[in-house]
């Protein structure tokens, strides 16, 4: 299946070719969940703060669906 998915804030290090906002698509099996996802991207599980997908926050447990729009955030610090 197909996705469409966003990286922000530190987590673009992990898509050397995607700058912070845009987006980027990726192919994965039928069934596979914003875990795999995140596996797949070899970001460290600690390192997700907050998943989108399609406009809602999601656990990573989550199964994906063809087509589906995921945003991931890692946290924030700020003051």
């Amino acid at each position: 299946m197909q996705l469409t998915v966003r990286l922000y804030a530190n987590l673009v290090q992990y898509r050397p070719d995607s700058c912070s906002g845009r987006n980027f698509q990726v192919n994965l099996p039928d069934g596979s969940s914003i875990a795999d996802l995140v596996n797949h991207l070899g970001i460290p599980e600690g390192e997700v703060r907050i998943v989108f997908v399609n406009h809602i926050i999601s656990p990573l447990e989550t199964i994906l669906e063809e087509g589906d729009q995921v945003g991931i955030f890692s946290p924030i610090g700020g003051g």
